[in-house]
């Protein structure tokens, strides 16, 4: 179908920051882990903290070193047919067919037409502090269960994002949209692949457009997109990761995978109470909660698995002493916070 469509650009929904864009000749996991422990300077093919349209194009060069490197080399996570790229599921740990991988693809094996690839997500570090800072745990947790609720009743469509789409849905739209604007001014023929659960709201954002001509810098529109509008008040670090470990089992494993089980966090925290003096404690914090949700999400991998397989499970054993203690020095701190209002 591509083919016959002689396009311009393609537009595909990931994230910039995803792992896999690091750049190596060599399994990306392992770069990956390397680069998460500082051992070595790594560079990526495609920039995770856009400037402008230019850090997210794919060109021909750019495409064939991640073709040949990241996505050929990690088998365990890859697997590249004649006209579809497959990949792992979290869910169910199978290889299966990738819509947003499968672009990458058709301009790999077309090189002589010189299709560019455009990388156009919000990226997923960005998003989740965002949701993390606009949406409290009283109206988190509730979603989280009933999320669970839907799963065992088979209900593998329910989208529990689509309950708070201002908060989950509407900054991706917002910047789906101007990415995929900027890229109409490189060609005439676009195509853009989106989630469904996005597309509809990408064409009527496009439609209600005041000023198509009208680019916006990427870097500032991330910061304004993902600025606070809700300030939650008295926000302790506990209930923080709390946030963002409901957050990784809601969407996906993306922290837990990514950068908990390398020791690695990449939220800072920045504004809870209790967060300079619990920082360091942050992954028996993190693997507190994990235990706590991931009882009630049988479908994904439990430590269990984690452990049967041989991988590092940051802060396997968490001292409950010590938990409730943190805990107490957190709300006497939160106490005094409020006297000194």
């Amino acid at each position: 179908m591509l083919s016959r469509l002689k396009i311009d650009n393609i537009v595909t929904q990931l994230a910039p920051d995803e792992p896999f864009f690091i750049k190596t000749e060599d399994e990306y996991t392992l770069a990956w882990e390397r680069f998460l422990r500082g051992k070595f300077e790594y560079k990526f093919v495609i920039n995770p903290n856009p400037q402008n349209l230019t850090d997210l194009v794919l060109d021909s060069t750019r495409l064939k070193f991640l073709m040949d490197g990241s996505f050929l080399k990690s088998t365990s996570e890859f697997e590249m047919g004649s006209t579809f790229f497959y990949s792992k599921r979290v869910s169910t740990q199978k290889k299966e067919v990738d819509c947003f991988l499968t672009p990458l693809l058709y301009s790999y094996n077309n090189a002589g037409k010189m299709i560019p690839v455009i990388i156009n997500d919000f990226p997923i570090i960005l998003y989740r502090e965002h949701i993390a800072r606009n949406i409290t745990l009283d109206e988190l947790v509730p979603l989280f269960e009933s999320y669970v609720e839907e799963m065992e009743k088979g209900n593998t469509n329910y989208d529990p994002t689509l309950i708070k789409p201002e908060v989950f849905i509407k900054p991706k739209i917002d910047y789906l949209t101007e990415v995929i604007k900027q890229t109409c001014y490189l060609g005439k023929k676009i195509m853009a692949i989106v989630d469904m659960n996005c597309a509809e709201h990408v064409a009527e954002t496009w439609k209600n457009h005041q000023n198509h001509s009208k680019i916006e810098n990427l870097q500032n529109l991330l910061t304004n997109l993902s600025n606070s509008k809700k300030i939650e008040k008295n926000l302790t670090f506990t209930d923080y990761i709390q946030k963002h470990v409901i957050l990784d089992l809601l969407l996906d494993d993306f922290v837990q995978e990514n950068f908990v089980e390398y020791k690695s966090f990449p939220f800072s925290g920045k504004g809870t109470i209790g967060r300079d003096m619990n920082f360091g404690n942050v992954f028996m914090i993190w693997n507190h909660f994990q235990r706590k949700y991931r009882r009630s999400k049988k479908k994904l991998r439990t430590f269990e698995d984690i452990q049967t397989r041989g991988e590092a499970v940051p802060g396997s054993f968490v001292d409950v002493e010590e938990l409730n203690r943190i805990d107490k020095k957190l709300m006497k701190n939160k106490k005094l916070f409020k006297l000194k209002e």
